[in-house]
Formats: C-alpha cells, structure tokens, sequence
C-alpha cells in the first residue's frame, strides 16, 4: 500500500461517492472526477422502498442512504436523489484524502487503479474508449420519466392512501387527446419513442385510455377514463418528446390540474451501459485489466440504494487488491448477492439491466448474518 499513489474513481454518482468515501476510511488517497462538470440531476423520483437493500446498506455502513430517505420524507418534490448527491459531494471535498475534480474525463491512464462509476449516461468519447479498450459489446435500454406536478387541486380528485386518482368523462378525454395530437402536429420531432402519449394517441384516441389511463372502480358513476397521480404528483404513465411548453399547456387540459406547475418534464430516456457478463466478473472486477474496476448503473446494475451497495462491494475489492488479498463473494443469500447472481448469468446477448428483487426478505434462505461477517472480514474492519 505504501508504494500506491492514489485510486481514480470516475463519477460522483451513489457509487462513486460510496466507493470513495469508503476507500478514503482506509487510508487510500482518491482522486474522484465528476464527469458531467456540474451538480447531479435526477429525472425520475427515487426508489428506496425495497427494505432488504435498505438494510444491507446500513450494514455495510453506507453514507447517504439515510440523507435520501429523509430528502424523499421531507420534501419528495424537490428531488432528493439530486440532494443527496450534492451532500455527498460536500463529504468528498471535506475528506482530506479525497482530492475532488470537476472534469471530464475521455480516456483512462492504465498504469493506474481506477473504478469507473460514471453513471447510465456516461460521455460517450469515454464510453467509446472503454468500449475499444475492452472489445464489449454496447447495450442499450430506453424507460420513461413520467410527468410530475404541484399544486393539484386535490378538490377534484379521489384519493387513495398516497395516491390521487382524476376521473374523466368521454367529452374530457376526447379533448385531452385532441390537445396532445395537436401540441405533437406543431411540434415535429425527428427522434420518436413508442411510450410517449403523443405516439400513443396518434394510432389511436382510444389507446390512450387503455395504455395508462386505465378505468378504475372508483365509488362514483364509471368514468370514461381515470389519471392516476402516484404520491399525488406523478402522473403515471405520462412521458412525452414534446417541448416543456407543450407539456403544460396539455396537462392544463385535465381538470384539478389547470393551475398546476409541471416540476419533472416527461421524457423517454436511453441508457447505455456495458455488457457486463462480458466485461466484469462477480467483483466488479474488469475480465482484460486487473487493475480496472466499474461500480453503479455503467455496469447494469441500476437503482438508487443498489448503486449505493455496488461502490461499497467495489470499494471492498479494490482494497483486496491493493494488499494482495483473495476477493471475497458478497453473501449469495441476500438482496444484493442476488442482483449479482442475476447480473452475471444472464446470457450476453439479451442482457438487460438488473434491479434489486424485493421479495427475498420474505424466504427462509435471506441471510443477513452473513452479510456481517462479510463486513468484518479484513483486518477486523469494515468497508
């Protein structure tokens, strides 16, 4: 370790930050570059609800899995994964052993230690390099961010537990549809995604009803159609190619919503990521430079807390590496453990992004102890 000048981390996402902060307890000096030159955005609203990868990140000490819960309780509008990162960032330029940039970075010095955790959207001439350096395959996946809204007229809307439900009469509907088709024949877009509700609408007016705006028992006349706005915000089912301005003007058209401010625009975005059962093994660990490390969505593992356990997983690996010790496995019998298993058995040419499996809780095998001594493994300390 003495002759170790410092470990490379690309990106300042959940698993950079993780990795970074967890390395710098060691005693590893980090060089940590936020590849997008800026602050941390998030399209979509969190999802922190699997209690299983709550708990294993606890375990394994993580440091802002507690800040995104109490961002998402006190104010889930004001996107408190984007906080959350921002308070992540001002740990890492406090951490006298972490030294913080705000570059991009395009290709990356071989000679030395580095985990790459740049994210779903990573630079493409970066992306690029690493693509020509480890010969993977590029993968890529396309998901909706849904509308989001404040200042709902709840008056006019069914509630239910967190969720509020609008229910539209045919008359309502027709005019919500004609609105969308005409925002989308005034503004021409080259680049179409089959899950916007503009492209949805054009096939057919009655297909929009059926896609997301499904028909509900509701305890009122049956309605011709129903909106539903997860957590009183989101309005499910809702993303869009159209401008911002388009956006509002067709949300205005639905009642209890005329006054509304749209805080999330919808929108289809593409993910590219590596193909992981190609590229990396069980550790995070690159198959062509032992010395290469990916943590987070790059290598497919996707979601907020699961990025968080990845650059702690990883984190754990490179100090292994560093004082010439074996790897060891992250417990098979837990949330985690099985995202891994998930991630890397899945046949490489339909690979697709892995997400925590939320029922592993509820089966005799979950083991959590085990996931404890996998913590104190190493000198006694954890990771």
């Amino acid at each position: 370790m003495s002759n170790l000048a410092h470990v490379n981390i690309i990106g300042a996402g959940f698993a950079g930050i993780e990795c970074a902060l967890a390395l710098a307890k060691h005693g590893i000096r980090v060089h940590i570059f936020n590849k997008s030159g800026g602050d941390y955005q998030c399209d979509c609203f969190n999802h922190i609800k699997n209690f299983a990868l709550r708990k294993e990140a606890r375990v394994l000490d993580s440091e802002l899995l507690d800040k995104l819960i109490e961002f998402e309780r006190l104010s889930p509008s004001l996107c408190p994964a984007g906080r959350t990162i921002a308070y992540g960032i001002e740990k890492l330029k406090e951490n006298p052993l972490i030294d913080y940039f705000d570059l991009k970075v395009y290709e990356i010095n071989t000679k030395e230690i580095n985990i790459i955790a740049s994210g779903h959207r990573t630079e493409g001439m970066l992306f690029e390099w690493l693509k020509d350096e480890l010969g993977s395959m590029r993968c890529f996946n396309t998901y909706p961010v849904y509308m989001s809204v404040e200042d709902v007229d709840e008056s006019r809307c069914i509630r239910k537990d967190r969720d509020l439900y609008i229910p539209l009469n045919y008359d309502e509907y027709i005019a919500l549809c004609n609105e969308i088709i005409r925002q989308r024949n005034e503004n021409p877009c080259k680049e179409r995604c089959e899950e916007c509700i503009e492209e949805v609408v054009i096939k057919n007016k009655d297909a929009l009803k059926n896609h997301c705006m499904k028909v509900i028992y509701l305890e009122i006349e049956k309605p011709y159609a129903v909106l539903k706005l997860k957590n009183g915000r989101v309005l499910e089912g809702f993303c869009s190619s159209l401008p911002f301005k388009s956006q509002v003007e067709i949300i205005r058209k639905i009642k209890g919503l005329e006054n509304a401010i749209l805080v999330c625009e919808g929108k289809a975005t593409s993910n590219c990521y590596l193909n992981a059962p190609m590229v990396i093994n069980e550790h995070g660990q690159s198959l062509k430079r032992d010395n290469l490390f990916f943590a987070g969505n790059i290598s497919g593992i996707f979601g907020h807390v699961e990025g968080m356990i990845s650059g702690l997983h990883v984190a754990r690996n490179v100090l292994s590496y560093i004082n010439g010790k074996k790897f060891s496995n992250f417990p098979k019998n837990t949330c985690f453990g099985g995202v891994i298993e998930d991630l890397m058995t899945q046949n490489a040419n339909k690979f697709t992004p892995i997400r925590g499996r939320c029922d592993i809780m509820e089966e005799d095998k979950y083991d959590l102890e085990s996931l404890k001594k996998y913590k104190e493994e190493g000198n006694g300390k954890s990771i």
